[in-house]
């Protein structure tokens, strides 16, 4: 096997500007591309409820890794701050 050293703050950073202007790479992509990209994001594909939203059927293991590390953070107490302490 490989290893490859990868910049994490640099792929954050850019996927995070791909989401901010995700309408703008969308507009920008041939059809093919546009199928690709659709397959990465949800990759059983969209339904289209009764209602005429959309919704996924199955969530893409990449927004599992993200909302786990989501939800790490926010379980953790928050530090204490200036405030005094008090006992007990």
């Amino acid at each position: 096997t490989q290893k490859h050293d990868v910049d994490v703050e640099a792929a954050l950073s850019r996927a995070g500007r791909l989401l901010q202007n995700s309408r703008e790479l969308w507009e920008g992509l041939k059809v093919g591309d546009r199928i690709r990209l659709q397959r990465v994001l949800f990759p059983d594909g969209l339904v289209l409820t009764e209602g005429g939203t959309y919704r996924t059927p199955v969530t893409a293991p990449y927004l599992k890794v993200l909302r786990r590390n989501l939800e790490g953070d926010f379980a953790m107490a928050p530090p204490r701050g200036i405030e005094p302490l008090f006992p007990g």
